[in-house]
């Protein structure tokens, strides 16, 4: 783990930090809300799933309590041009243990870099520069098939743990510092498009308890369809609904009102990926997803590139 700051006068640091540590405390896992646990469809006895992934995510505005869109240092006469960069290095992987049961486990490593120019009399063209970069946070996971009588049809009962590695002291939290707890239910349905190649929808949400922020409520509704039967498209809606009560809370220079609203945040986000089939065992993904509304969030576009694994071992 690492965390730095650099080319801040110490004076400043107490007005301009508060604004954009809100939002940063859960924005580098703003990829997904679900943590690849929401899916309907469990693997069969052996078969994985193993992906290596890096993502790319910026920002140069965060959204507010009321979901006004603002700049990621609150004292504009004196910090200008603020941005912040956080790049993800992940690991997924599922594992069928048998017909109904499959395990996931996700982990990450990430740097986080904010800048911004000081335009206050007398120390234009100094930096603002801090960065952090250390082990996220582990989520581990279970998925059990249920029942459904609908050839086609897939469901599941999803249950995930963060476990929380990631230091939440840094100047730039990385997380909360405490675990989180979900389950959820999630609901799919494949057909066919093409002769060897199938399209799918599926639907998941889940509740959340947060020991280091409020709780929340976390939904993705999900589609995809072959082009050729090598590559396939794919859209994505995503949210999170967070229960901190973002209407009462006071955008001052109070500390403890500020605090309260550390780590908790809402908002929706739109996703498109395409996957190449490189063969039965090999697939090249890349994603892009944007930030369409929230409270207390980045206002942030994502890029994620990735190869996956899969297939039944013996």
């Amino acid at each position: 783990m690492r965390g730095r700051t650099s080319d801040i006068p110490r004076p400043l640091r107490r007005t301009i930090l508060p604004g954009i540590v809100l939002a940063v405390a859960l924005g580098v896992l703003l990829p997904s809300p679900l943590s690849g646990f929401g899916g309907a469809w469990v693997k069969g006895p052996g078969g994985y799933y193993f992906r290596v992934g890096f993502s790319s995510t910026t920002a140069g505005s965060e959204r507010g309590f009321q979901g006004e869109e603002r700049p990621l240092y609150r004292d504009t006469l004196r910090i200008a041009r603020g941005s912040i960069g956080i790049s993800n290095f992940s690991i997924y992987n599922e594992f069928g243990w048998n017909d109904w049961l499959t395990s996931q486990v996700s982990a990450r490593y990430t740097v986080v870099v904010r800048e911004a120019d000081l335009v206050e009399r007398g120390m234009e063209g100094e930096r603002i520069n801090e960065s952090a970069s250390g082990i996220g946070d582990v989520d581990l996971g279970l998925r059990l098939r249920l029942p459904v009588p609908v050839s086609g049809m897939a469901a599941a009962l999803n249950l995930g743990w963060k476990v929380p590695l990631a230091p939440a002291t840094t100047e730039i939290p990385l997380g909360t510092g405490a675990a989180d707890y979900d389950a959820g239910l999630a609901l799919g349905y494949s057909f066919p498009v093409l002769d060897d190649a199938w399209g799918f929808v599926q639907t998941a949400g889940a509740w959340r308890l947060r020991n280091g922020a409020a709780d929340e409520f976390v939904w993705r509704l999900q589609g995809g369809v072959p082009i050729i039967s090598t590559l396939s498209a794919e859209l994505q809606l995503d949210g999170v609904h967070s229960t901190a009560n973002f209407d009462d809370a006071v955008e001052g220079d109070d500390p403890l009102s500020l605090n309260r609203m550390v780590g908790s945040q809402s908002y929706l986000h739109f996703s498109t990926a395409l996957t190449y089939r490189l063969n039965d065992w090999t697939d090249l993904q890349a994603r892009y997803t944007t930030t369409i509304a929230g409270r207390n969030t980045l206002d942030a576009q994502t890029i994620g590139v990735g190869v996956a694994w899969k297939g039944v071992r013996n």
